[in-house]
């Protein structure tokens, strides 16, 4: 009884019968106490060389009339649905982030980006190419790479949409993505063999994904283009007065729309040695 309790606390902590029932119905349905009160702290952190986000999640639950138990979630799927919306998105854009360096370790280059074929197979999205680096195996292995994205057995796939690439207030049947990478001159994506090698700006300043509402199926490889002599894109879409990114060392904020075009555009570039305000770099908007 007591090591089953372990995952949500710091350490292991003797408790009684009342209270690990009330612990193992949380556990097995993922719903709360009408009385749970939630505490959240966060800060920063860093996992596997990136910077990330980090929540701490404490759940309080009455056992009685003067007793009660705090909690230390730790469980992924539950963390992710009690954070707000705009958090969720970006522990969705952390998770992503994580994702694609994972890929990078493993295979020298970040996944393809839109429009880019490998080895005359049709373009596949880096939205399956991740899918083995967010304990998405089996889904990656029925994705059929040899026929294109909406060929008839894909397609089926679509309804199988892992929960981080729906924005968290999308339609819960929704199977479009709100997450991209910008492709084109001077972005990460520009090429057929995207990796950190060729970031030359701090990667603390240099866009890696967004979010955007848009109406694009998550295994459609289908992104946001840019030019530097092109209007700006379109990001966000969900959330009054900003969007949420994640930067090449993995760190997510909101930028606001007021933040200054000319910052956005040096954000998105990977080596064009713009000068970007030290303010601008790691404040959490």
């Amino acid at each position: 009884m007591v090591a089953a309790i372990r995952g949500w606390t710091r350490e292991r902590v003797p408790v009684d019968q009342k209270t690990y029932d009330i612990y193992r119905s949380i556990a097995n349905t993922r719903k709360l106490p009408k009385d749970a009160i939630i505490y959240f702290t966060t800060g920063w952190s860093r996992a596997n060389g990136l910077n990330i986000n980090v929540w701490w999640i404490d759940l309080h639950v009455k056992t009685g009339d003067t007793t009660g138990y705090t909690f230390r979630i730790r469980d992924g799927k539950l963390r992710s649905q009690l954070l707000p919306a705009d958090e969720r998105s970006r522990f969705n854009l952390e998770v992503i982030a994580m994702a694609f360096h994972k890929h990078h370790d493993s295979r020298n280059v970040f996944p393809l980006a839109q429009g880019y074929q490998q080895n005359g197979k049709p373009a596949m999205s880096w939205r399956v190419a991740i899918l083995p680096f967010i304990e998405q195996q089996a889904l990656y292995e029925r994705y059929d790479r040899n026929e294109p994205w909406d060929s008839e057995h894909n397609r089926k796939l679509l309804s199988e949409i892992p929960s981080f690439y729906r924005h968290p207030m999308g339609k819960p049947d929704s199977t479009n993505t709100s997450y991209f990478v910008l492709t084109g001159p001077e972005t990460i994506f520009d090429g057929d063999r995207p990796n950190t090698a060729d970031i030359h700006d701090s990667s603390a300043s240099t866009l890696l994904l967004v979010e955007a509402k848009r109406n694009t199926p998550w295994t459609k490889p289908d992104d946001i283009p840019y030019a530097a002599d092109r209007p700006l894109p379109k990001f966000g879409g969900w959330f009054e007065g900003g969007f949420n990114a994640a930067f090449a060392d993995g760190h997510v904020v909101f930028l606001p729309d007021s933040r200054a075009e000319n910052v956005i555009r040096a954000f998105i570039t990977k080596a064009s040695a713009e000068l970007v305000p030290q303010t601008a770099r790691r404040a959490r908007w």
